[in-house]
């Protein structure tokens, strides 16, 4: 399962939804659609794997004349994954971006975990890639430049996650 998977689960954690009306929260650009768009189709076919998996369930609602439509629900199961994906510091900087972000809105939004414990948590796993860099033998200038090269500019990045982590418990 990855971590758009998960995060839908999250849509569900304190109210049943319809699909279509999951595909509006998700869709809505001052909010989940301003870190990550999806198409409806690929919506359910993710809905239809989450269901397979036991992670969710549905059950078709009447809705007047209209043909019945299917409400999702999370299981027990599909809590205790986005409770523990929430809670679990993203392993790599490129994961920043979507699924930090990602977590952060759920934070904000639903209230599941403090913004500040998800950022605290962050902070601490940012540091122990700038410890693996610093203890890995960092190269020195004229040994391998492009190692060098390589290092500086991980070093430079994680410091900006922590810097701008820090900038997220400002506003929060």
């Amino acid at each position: 399962m990855n971590n758009i998977d998960i995060a839908l689960l999250g849509f569900l954690f304190q109210n049943d939804m319809h699909g279509y009306d999951m595909f509006k929260v998700i869709s809505d650009s001052d909010g989940f659609g301003a870190i990550y768009t999806i198409k409806i189709g690929r919506l359910y076919s993710i809905l239809n794997k989450l269901e397979e998996g036991g992670y969710v369930e549905s059950k078709l609602c009447a809705s007047g004349a209209r043909p019945p439509k299917k409400m999702y629900s999370i299981t027990e199961i599909g809590k205790r994954i986005f409770d523990n994906w929430l809670r679990t510091p993203v392993k790599h900087g490129r994961e920043i971006r979507i699924n930090l972000l990602i977590k952060l809105y759920f934070a904000e939004k639903y209230q599941f975990l403090s913004a500040d414990e998800i950022v605290n948590g962050q902070i601490d796993e940012c540091k122990k890639w700038l410890d693996g860099i610093i203890n890995s033998g960092h190269p020195q200038e004229n040994e391998n430049n492009f190692l060098l090269l390589v290092n500086e500019f991980r070093i430079s990045q994680i410091n900006a996650y922590i810097n701008w982590l820090k900038t997220c418990k400002r506003i929060n």
